[in-house]
C-alpha cells in the first residue's frame, strides 16, 4: 500500500495534468473531460516493473468518491427551485423521470441478456445510463451558440439539472436495496424475505432525510445569525459532510467495511440538505454560489483521470460491438422518452438533437469509480467498463452535434 506522500504526489501530478489539459482542450474546442479520460486510460497502460505506474487502493478511491459525491449532489440539489417550476422545466423534469424509468426497465433488461451479469449490476448500470451532465452540456452548448438562448437549450439544461440528483439518488437507493436483499435471494421464502426488507429500506431513507434536515436547521441558523464572507462557505461544506457522516453512522444496513461506506443514506441526507438550502432564506446566499463549483472542478479533474486509470476498458471487437449495441438501445430509449415528454412541441431534427445531447459527466464517473470497489458483485468489471465506454460515446456524440448546431436551426 502506498504511503501518504505517494498519494499526495499522485494528486499533485493529476491536478497539474488537468490544468494543462483544460488549456489544450479550450484551444482544440473539445471537452476537457474527454482528454482527461484518455490521459487516464493512457497512464493506466504504463507499467513500472510489475505494476501500474500509478496504483491506488480501494480506500483512496472510496474517499475521493465520497467527497466528490457530496460536492456534486449538494451543488445540484441546492440549485433546484421547485417553487418556481415553469411549464418548460416541468416538461424537462417529466423527460428526466420517464427516461430514468424506461432505462431501468429496457436498458437493464438488455444489459442482463447481453452480458450475463447479475440483475443488481444490470439495474445499477441502467440507472447511470439515464444521467446527463449539466457541466458538460452547458459548456458545449453555450460555446456552440455563442451564448444564445432558445427553448431547446433551456429544456436540455433543465433536464440535466434534474437528472443529476435524481439518478444519483436512485442509484444509491437501488444499491442499498440490492445489498439488503442479496443474502436472502437464495432462501426458500423469497417473497417473505423480500417484503421483510422493505421496512428497513424505508427506514434508511427516513434516516437520510432526517439527518439532512437536522444538520440543515443547525447550520442555517448559524449562517443566518453570523455571516462571514470568508468562513460561511466552509460552514456549508462542513454541514454537507456532517449530514453524510451522521446518516451513515446511524445506518444499520452497512456491510462494515471502508469500501462499502459510500451508501445511500448519506447521499439522501446531502440531497435533503441541498433542497433545504434552496428553500432557505439565509442572508448573502448568492455569495456561496462560486464556492462549490470551484471545489467540484478540482475534484472533477481527479475523478476523470482516476476513472480512466482504474477501469480497464477491453480493446476488443467483442466489447466494442457489445457496448455500441447497448448504446444504440439507449439512444432508442432516449428518443422514446423525448417523444413522450415533448410530443409535437419540436420537430424531428430538434428531437434528434435532444436525444444525442445527454453526455455523461462527473456524477456518472464518480459512481463508476466507487463501483470498482464492489468486488463481490457479479459482473462488476464488465459494468464499469461499459460505463466508461458510455461516457466516451456520449461525450463524443454530444460534441459532434454541438459543432453541427446550425444545421438543427437552434441558434
Amino acid at each position: 500500500m502506498a504511503d501518504a506522500l505517494t498519494y499526495l504526489t499522485y494528486l499533485g501530478i493529476i491536478l497539474l495534468i488537468g490544468l494543462v489539459t483544460t488549456v489544450i482542450s479550450g484551444k482544440l474546442k473539445i471537452p476537457n473531460v474527454l482528454l482527461l479520460l484518455l490521459i487516464g486510460i493512457g497512464i493506466g497502460k504504463v507499467h513500472y516493473g510489475d505494476s501500474q505506474l500509478i496504483l491506488v487502493d480501494d480506500v483512496f478511491i472510496t474517499g475521493i468518491g465520497i467527497i466528490a459525491l457530496v460536492l456534486i449532489i449538494f451543488d445540484s440539489s441546492s440549485k433546484l427551485n421547485l417553487k418556481s417550476l415553469d411549464e418548460p422545466s416541468a416538461a424537462s423534469l417529466k423527460c428526466a423521470g420517464i427516461f430514468l424509468a424506461l432505462s431501468l426497465v429496457v436498458v437493464g433488461f438488455f444489459t442482463k441478456a447481453m452480458t450475463g451479469v447479475s440483475w443488481g449490476a444490470a439495474v445499477l448500470f441502467s440507472s447511470l445510463a439515464a444521467a446527463a451532465s449539466p457541466a458538460i452540456a452547458f459548456a458545449m452548448m453555450h460555446e456552440a451558440v455563442h451564448g444564445a438562448k432558445n427553448r431547446i437549450i433551456h429544456a436540455l439544461e433543465a433536464e440535466a439539472a434534474f437528472s443529476t440528483p435524481l439518478t444519483i439518488l436512485v442509484f444509491f437507493i437501488i444499491l442499498d436495496f440490492v445489498r439488503s436483499v442479496k443474502t436472502e435471494l437464495i432462501a426458500a421464502d423469497f417473497i417473505g424475505n423480500f417484503i421483510g426488507q422493505i421496512a428497513p429500506f424505508l427506514q434508511q431513507i427516513a434516516v437520510g432525510i432526517g439527518s439532512g434536515i437536522v444538520v440543515g436547521i443547525v447550520a442555517f441558523k448559524l449562517l443566518h445569525r453570523w455571516y462571514s464572507e470568508k468562513f460561511s462557505p466552509l460552514v456549508l461544506l462542513s454541514a454537507a459532510l456532517l449530514a453524510y457522516i451522521l446518516a451513515e453512522n446511524l445506518s444499520t444496513a452497512g456491510l462494515g467495511t471502508a469500501v462499502d461506506s459510500a451508501g445511500g443514506n448519506g447521499i439522501i441526507a446531502v440531497a435533503a440538505l441541498g433542497l433545504f438550502w434552496s428553500l432557505s432564506s439565509v442572508r448573502q446566499k448568492q455569495g456561496f454560489i462560486p464556492f462549490f463549483p470551484l471545489m467540484s472542478s478540482a475534484v472533477e479533474i481527479i475523478v476523470f483521470v482516476l476513472i480512466g486509470l482504474v477501469i480497464d476498458i477491453p480493446l476488443s471487437m467483442t466489447f466494442l460491438l457489445l457496448s455500441l449495441g447497448l448504446f444504440g438501445i439507449y439512444l432508442l430509449v432516449r428518443y422514446l422518452s423525448v417523444q413522450l415528454s415533448f410530443g409535437r412541441e419540436y420537430g424531428v431534427k430538434q428531437k434528434i438533437f435532444m436525444v444525442c445531447n445527454a453526455p455523461k459527466g462527473a456524477s456518472v464517473a464518480v459512481m463508476a469509480l466507487v463501483m470498482t470497489t464492489f468486488t463481490r458483485m457479479q459482473g462488476i468489471e464488465v459494468i464499469t467498463s461499459l460505463v466508461l465506454a458510455f461516457i466516451i460515446y456520449s461525450i463524443i456524440l454530444a460534441s459532434v452535434f454541438a459543432w453541427f448546431l446550425p444545421y438543427f436551426a437552434l441558434a
